[in-house]
């Protein structure tokens, strides 16, 4: 094993950035694409609100062991997420 490591070490090169754990190297892309940020909108901020307060009162009714009403508003809070991602 150790023979094998010094082999690697004559071929690769001693630069542990040049190369990767294994020994292989990795292609180091000529550009670097970063997409643009998309500003999701009021709509989409006013919904997220909405959907983490009815999160924090479900909460509150799990505390005082109202599942219904809690789980109503986990329910309700899913669907928010759902529009959140249209808006």
């Amino acid at each position: 094993m150790v023979e094998r490591l010094v082999a690697n070490e004559k071929v690769m090169g001693s630069n542990p950035i040049t190369r990767s754990r294994i020994g292989d190297r990795m292609p180091i892309p000529e550009r670097v694409i970063i997409p643009a940020s998309k500003d999701p909108g009021r709509g989409h901020f006013y919904v997220s609100l909405v959907k983490s307060f009815l999160r924090i009162g479900a909460g509150g009714f799990l505390i005082t062991g109202n599942f219904l009403v809690a789980g109503s508003l986990f329910i309700v809070a899913e669907g928010l997420g759902i529009v959140e991602e249209l808006v």
